[in-house]
């Protein structure tokens, strides 16, 4: 669930990156280059699908997003990570995404 707790019209767009963790310090990291998340062995990312792409909520409006886990033949057995992602997307005066 995404909820807007504004008093103004919103707009997110979606998106998922795997992370990792840094060292023994419990810190962790995003992989966001493309050839490191391909090599990236615990990534999950590749596996989600998250619709819509974009989600637009009305002030104090709650909406359920779906996020699914492909289970392909590629997935490895284990533990895989990622990190959904909701950012703000434009809205001009006129009320129309930018």
């Amino acid at each position: 669930m995404v909820t807007n707790n504004t008093k103004s019209r919103c707009a997110l767009r979606t998106s998922s990156l795997d992370f990792k963790s840094l060292n023994e310090s419990g810190g962790w990291a995003f992989v966001t280059n493309g050839t490191d998340q391909l090599g990236h062995k615990y990534g999950l990312a590749s596996w989600l699908t998250i619709p819509p792409d974009l989600i637009e909520l009305q002030p104090n409006q709650t909406k359920p997003v779906k996020i699914t886990v492909d289970n392909r033949s590629d997935l490895s057995p284990g533990g895989h990570y990622a990190a959904v992602l909701f950012k703000a997307a434009n809205v001009t005066q006129g009320g129309r995404l930018g």
